[in-house]
């Protein structure tokens, strides 16, 4: 059963040393191993090369012309072929030849296998080899593709959809993004027109291309639709906005192109939801009109400036809207004003609610935190917040993010509090947090208490059928103490999967069994 609660982000694309992934918030995740970890001279799909071991978690005016539209197409449906069935071929024949395979090449800094150490040639220095995908923007040899696939990189080779390969430079790349630019040195290229990320729809059709897996199933093309739009937290890079599709995104994708059915990139591909390794149905893409502005500071300056407030936010949730009067969430709430920052020169203060930048609605941390790093410092900006009830207009002038003040305010900003480490159990119908100071305030919990909480009941669901109610506290499961997470998923997975569970449940003041048969 607990295979089933598993769940990992990983970029999209694999190195050949084993990595460890880390936690989508509410799910509890285990480390496991990306790759295949053979030997490191071999060929695998591309994850960063130098992968995030050291942190645990893994954490994207162009010279480009529209090429003409097939018949039968929109970007709402596949044209229909000539046996009158719906199509993506038209779409597919436009792009694949502008997407690409990136190919990586670093020294490998492990340690080596006795036989390889002492059968190779002395000079011949073990090497890891790895590759991602990319797409072509201009015709005179630029190509976009994800920061991850060429970070670390000794070497780089671009090998086009006819077979031409070509040593790439890297013109700039962009880690807080997860973007970076190739140029190759060749001309008169086929090249792909970014289309408006903004304007995409929940439900519109999308088409992912890209090498999974191995360079050998280079361009292969996927078909899915947007499932959701403006996804942040991820853990993926510093700052996201992704949209969420379900088109089958693999190891080997990163940095392809997502388009929409009139063959305009309307996303980076980049990661992947997964409790195996492989696609189900969750992928991240960058969006392209977000993508867009760090491509062109990109080939314009090399890197990235950013803009900085001088604030720690967090998103308006539920109770403080209802506090603030407001009909639903949303805003930022500023956690922090940092000592002699734009803010605090402009008058910010600690509570206020942003509510809108130069008119525009702020709705999530994300996109606020977004709009603000892609201004331009110097730039003044006008904000509409929300202090003691009453709403006001602050202006502010942007300072400039240099590495030291971003490992300044790094060093003394409180973190907001963190959403719980959660266990879902999906086949009961229930979720279980550990027992901290926080679960202790909202459930009334005696301190002195051991086990795990329960903080979701699905509705109709076995454990909501047996009597669980949020706020008990799992003390035992069939007579084995339970004091984490770890331990009451190690109990269970150690049962068979036929075996009932009984809970031993501290409700208030009382104690009380719960038996709970697990589905055949």
């Amino acid at each position: 059963m607990a295979s089933k609660t598993r769940s990992r982000i990983l970029l999209a694309g694999a190195i050949l040393a084993a990595m460890t992934v880390g936690v989508i918030t509410g799910i509890r995740l285990s480390p496991g191993p990306v790759g295949a970890g053979r030997a490191p001279s071999l060929r695998a799909s591309h994850q960063p090369l130098a992968a995030d071991e050291d942190r645990g978690t893994l954490q994207l005016a162009l010279q480009t012309q529209d090429p003409p539209a097939p018949r039968g197409s929109s970007s709402r449906f596949p044209a229909q072929s000539s046996s009158g069935m719906f199509s993506f071929a038209d779409v597919a024949e436009r792009v694949t030849p502008a997407v690409v395979t990136v190919f990586s090449e670093k020294s490998f800094e492990g340690e080596e296998n006795f036989f390889h150490r002492f059968l190779r040639p002395r000079d011949d220095a073990p090497r890891i080899q790895g590759h991602g995908s990319g797409f072509i923007i201009d015709s005179e040899g630029i190509v976009v593709t994800n920061n991850h696939v060429v970070d670390g990189a000794e070497e780089l080779t671009v090998r086009l959809k006819d077979g031409r390969e070509f040593t790439a430079e890297i013109v700039g790349r962009d880690p807080g993004t997860d973007v970076a630019v190739l140029r190759i040195d060749a001309s008169g290229l086929p090249t792909l027109r970014l289309g408006n990320s903004d304007g995409i729809r929940v439900g519109d059709w999308v088409v992912a291309i890209g090498s999974p897996f191995r360079s050998v199933l280079e361009h292969t093309v996927t078909v899915g639709i947007i499932s959701a739009k403006g996804r942040g937290n991820v853990g993926l890079a510093d700052y996201e906005e992704f949209l969420q599709t379900d088109a089958a995104i693999n190891p080997g994708n990163s940095g392809g192109p997502l388009v929409n059915l009139e063959g305009k990139v309307v996303g980076i591909n980049t990661a992947i939801a997964t409790r195996n390794g492989g696609n189900q149905g969750v992928s991240f893409a960058i969006p392209i009109t977000f993508a867009s502005s760090i491509i062109d500071r990109l080939l314009r300056d090399g890197k990235v400036t950013r803009a900085w407030l001088g604030v720690t936010i967090r998103d308006v949730t539920p109770e403080l809207a209802r506090d603030l009067g407001l009909a639903r969430p949303e805003g930022v709430e500023i956690f922090q004003v940092h000592d002699g920052g734009p803010a605090d020169r402009a008058g910010l203060r600690e509570g206020d609610v942003v509510m809108a930048m130069d008119g525009a609605a702020t709705e999530r941390v994300a996109g606020f935190r977004n709009r603000v790093s892609l201004s331009r410092p110097g730039q003044t900006v006008e904000l509409d917040i929300l202090r003691d009830g009453r709403n006001r207009t602050v202006e502010a002038e942007l300072g400039e993010l240099t590495e030291e003040i971003l490992a300044e305010v790094r060093g003394q900003a409180p973190q907001p509090p963190q959403a719980p480490e959660v266990l879902r159990e999906d086949e009961l119908g229930f979720e279980l947090a550990e027992i901290t100071p926080d679960m202790l305030m909202r459930y009334d919990l005696n301190p002195s208490l051991e086990g795990v909480v329960v903080v979701r009941v699905e509705r109709n669901s076995l454990a909501d059928e047996a009597g669980l109610e949020i706020g008990d506290v799992i003390r035992s499961v069939n007579r084995r103490r339970v004091q984490s997470l770890q331990e009451f998923e190690e109990i269970v997975d150690r049962l068979p999967s036929d075996r009932a569970l009984d809970l031993r449940i501290k409700r208030g003041s009382r104690s009380l069994t719960i038996r709970l048969d697990r589905p055949s």
